[in-house]
């Protein structure tokens, strides 16, 4: 339809009606690739407001873990007063010096959870994280 209009103006030379076509061809494109834009940037803005959900609930979970073994080493290092002050005595009690020098000698591991950050950095998306001050 829109073709064969446009074949007849420009048979009949109609510059007027050629020229308006045009512009609305373009305007629509501009407008239709102005809409996929705007589109792509709420997109970014949603996934980056998804890592930012999961950045938190990482550290949170990596803060709770470091207080666990916060609290084991401040066991161990108890365990290893207790020890010391066992081994200046003279006659200790052999079960609590060797229930201490046990707790003294314990290793606590917490592995940290890094996973969503090691996926921003891969995938270049650094650029969608909020800049956001709390």
């Amino acid at each position: 339809m829109i073709l064969r209009r446009l074949t007849q103006n420009l048979r009949e030379q109609n510059w007027t009606a050629i020229t308006i076509e045009f512009l609305i061809v373009v305007l629509g494109v501009f407008i239709a690739t102005q809409v996929t834009d705007w589109n792509a940037h709420e997109a970014d803005k949603r996934r980056g407001a998804a890592y930012l959900q999961q950045l938190t609930t990482d550290v949170q979970g990596n803060v709770v873990e470091t207080r666990r073994l916060l609290g084991s080493y401040e066991a161990v290092q108890a365990g290893a007063a207790r020890a010391n002050t066992l081994l200046q005595q003279p006659s200790p009690n052999p079960r609590e010096l060797v229930i201490n020098a046990y707790r003294a000698s314990e290793y606590a591991y917490g592995e940290s959870s890094r996973a969503t950050w090691d996926e921003i950095i891969s995938s270049g998306d650094i650029a969608l994280i909020p800049n956001t001050v709390r």
